[in-house]
């Protein structure tokens, strides 16, 4: 099964896990990276001329934006789409227009926002994060009892109720931004020194968006790190991480300081032995390149 990859390279400046994924799927499973980034191909009708795969696969979730593709005629391979800012009006058209056979669908899509649910090729993959660059080791005391995860914009109302909580607190860890950039920026707290900083923390408080889909990726960073999460419950959080590896409390803002109380750092380090290979089997980047690689081979049999 020969499969082309059309995604771009991110690299540079913003989400690096999506080119880690990328990279994971070229050098173990031998996919074909092409497109804005990665050559100069544009045209599907092109790749497929060139490579004669059996599968395009069109990655439109990057920062910046979709990927440019000629989408007026439809090659004769099949087509899989990792849906993502499905509401975008390009995206959305290019998704008409080529008709995917496979729809590589979010976890954080709820079904009644989700134009794409009852698509017969519609799957949900696994979201993929650098488990190792999170991995908490086994140590016991973390110098934060509570910490808070996300921008904190005025958009997101939730976030700064949390952030003024647990700043009154005097004792969590509140960075101005937690972002993917590889470039470290002043006043913010990214990847590697991220990854540090969440190995610190106790019980992270984490919440969706407010703007519709649930910020996925900043639970599984969470579990990854061994923190006990609280907060908000994503849609269909059982179907991510199963009962006996959940790592979450639900609460509302007004009972943060109650629960961070009563989390014990043996509670914590028992939580994290379950969830921490819970999300290296299921939520890493190499299982999710496994995961979209048996998504393809089922369906081209």
């Amino acid at each position: 099964m020969k499969v082309a990859w059309v995604g771009m390279d991110d690299t540079d400046t913003y989400t690096t896990r999506w080119h880690e994924l990328r990279l994971e799927l070229r050098d173990v499973h031998g996919v074909i990276l092409t497109g804005n980034g990665y050559s100069d191909h544009r045209n599907l009708l092109e790749i497929e001329a060139e490579h004669n795969p059996d599968w395009i696969v069109l990655d439109d979730c990057n920062a910046r934006g979709s990927v440019g593709v000629n989408a007026a005629a439809r090659p004769s391979c099949k087509i899989a789409w990792r849906e993502h800012n499905w509401h975008d009006p390009h995206r959305k058209y290019v998704a008409n227009q080529l008709q995917p056979d496979l729809i590589m669908a979010c976890y954080d899509r709820d079904n009644q926002n989700d134009p794409w649910r009852d698509h017969p090729g519609w799957r949900l993959v696994p979201m993929g994060i650098n488990t190792d660059q999170f991995y908490p080791g086994d140590e016991l005391e973390r110098e934060y009892p509570v910490g808070l995860y996300g921008f904190r914009g005025t958009a997101y109302k939730l976030r700064q109720k949390a952030f003024m909580a647990i700043r009154n607190r005097k004792d969590g860890w509140t960075p101005t931004h937690a972002g993917y950039w590889t470039t470290p920026k002043p006043k913010s707290c990214y990847n590697d020194d991220l990854a540090c900083a969440l190995r610190k923390v106790q019980a992270l408080w984490v919440d969706g968006s407010d703007y519709g889909p649930v910020a996925l990726a900043k639970y599984l960073e969470g579990a990854a790190s061994g923190c006990i999460l609280i907060g908000e419950r994503p849609h269909k959080w059982e179907d991510v991480i199963p009962p006996e590896a959940d790592p979450l409390i639900e609460c509302g803002v007004e009972e943060i300081s109650a629960v961070v109380d009563s989390i014990t750092p043996e509670q914590r380090q028992e939580v994290a032995s379950r969830t921490v290979p819970y999300m290296v089997e299921h939520h890493s980047i190499p299982s999710r390149a496994r995961k979209i690689m048996e998504l393809l081979g089922g369906h081209h049999a």
